[in-house]
This record gives C-alpha cells, structure tokens and sequence, in this order.
C-alpha cells in the first residue's frame, strides 16, 4: 500500500504526483518497467513464473500466468 503524505487532489500536478508515488513503490516491490514497449507496463519474474502488473490512469491490472 502507498501511503501520500500531503493532499495533491485537485491540484493540476496531481496526477503526475501520484504516477510518480506508485511508480516508486511498483519498482521497489521489485517490478522491472518495459520502458522500450509502454512505460505503464511493469513485470516481475520469479521460479520461472511472471507477474505482470498494468497501471491505467488510476487502476491497475495484474496478470500472471498460473494455470
């Protein structure tokens, strides 16, 4: 979870001020960003599996392939 430390809503850099908070913790958790594809494309691989995690203006989406 990503905890923001002051109230950025409604100001006009606020979107950026959030992409640039989950954007940090989404790579700290390990994620590796496909910069060359699309920047809001993170995936992580681990024991011959793969996470992916898709972020879209607010919401993310996780992909994995289990079976």
């Amino acid at each position: 979870m990503c905890k923001l430390h002051h109230v950025s809503y409604g100001l006009k850099q606020a979107p950026r001020a959030w992409y640039d908070q989950i954007n940090t913790y989404i790579l700290f958790q390990g994620f590796v960003n496909s910069v060359n594809q699309d920047t809001n494309i993170y995936y992580l691989r681990t024991n011959n599996k793969i996470l992916i995690l898709v972020l879209y203006v607010d919401d993310l989406f996780i992909f994995n392939d289990h079976h």
